[in-house]
């Protein structure tokens, strides 16, 4: 029976065809009517707005479905987590946050291992409406706005990795296979129980390429490595169930980050 361990095992799928290109339509297409925040600008745009009354802009979404169309335009053509989009064309919708102003999200924060991964990435690409995104105060603001979606992103995954008995029943938690968690997840085609292996797959890319890091990274790497074998997703062979192909990207991105961080030993 054949298994992930076997080199390039289950790789039966590409996401980049000819029309691949679409991808990068809600940057540089121009819309007529793409003045309002529904179709893809900030809230902070428009006749009599001055964004650079507020200082630094940090990029911030209003719903999972706006950050996830966004990992799509921006995170998905270089690291590909997740499966294809559901549905395309996916446009760029980010919301203006400014130190000195409320969340412009309102009630909306990102909670999810996955979501607040992506949101770590996202918050470091330039706001649209930052008069100068190079401006060192404005990197800053930028990098420090990323670390704080990062570390809230470390936190979730330790919550979804809770076994309830453990506090009053420690003997009957051992018995548990796997902590449960409840929720919608962000993709359709991504089960819940593999968000925190792709979020930390995420977080050892941050921690190489934005913080130099490479303790934390090796760190990141293994443990989404022990996460995806503790899933069996080494093992998954040739079936085709509906998460398929998202266990097959989440174990080959295990590989593939633990080979990467293996170089820089």
């Amino acid at each position: 029976m054949p298994s992930f361990i076997d080199p390039g095992a289950g790789l039966n799928q590409l996401d980049f065809s000819q029309d691949s290109d679409f991808i990068f339509d809600s940057i540089f297409t121009y819309r007529p009517d793409d003045t309002s925040q529904e179709n893809g600008t900030s809230i902070a745009s428009g006749p009599g707005s001055d964004t650079t009354e507020l200082g630094p802009i940090v990029r911030l979404y209003g719903s999972d479905r706006d950050i996830l169309d966004a990992y799509y335009v921006f995170i998905h053509p270089y690291f590909p987590v997740l499966p294809p989009p559901v549905s395309t064309p996916v446009w760029d919708r980010p919301l203006a946050g400014h130190m000195e102003a409320p969340s412009p999200a309102g009630d909306f924060e990102p909670s999810s291992p996955i979501s607040l991964a992506i949101s770590t990435i996202l918050a470091l690409v330039p706001h649209p409406d930052e008069v100068d995104p190079l401006n060192s105060v404005s990197v800053l603001y930028r990098r420090k706005f990323a670390h704080s979606f990062a570390e809230s992103t470390m936190e979730s995954i330790e919550i979804e990795s809770e076994i309830l008995d453990s506090d009053s029943s420690p003997s009957r938690a051992l018995t548990r296979n796997s902590p449960s968690c409840r929720r919608q997840p962000l993709h359709p085609k991504v089960p819940v129980e593999l968000e925190s292996i792709l979020a930390l797959c995420v977080m050892c890319i941050y921690e190489y390429a934005q913080r130099g890091n490479l303790s934390k990274m090796r760190s990141r790497a293994g443990q989404a490595l022990v996460l995806a074998m503790d899933k069996s997703l080494h093992s998954q062979g040739d079936s085709e169930d509906d998460f398929a192909e998202a266990k097959r990207r989440a174990w080959w991105m295990c590989v593939s980050i633990n080979r990467l961080q293996q170089i820089f030993r």
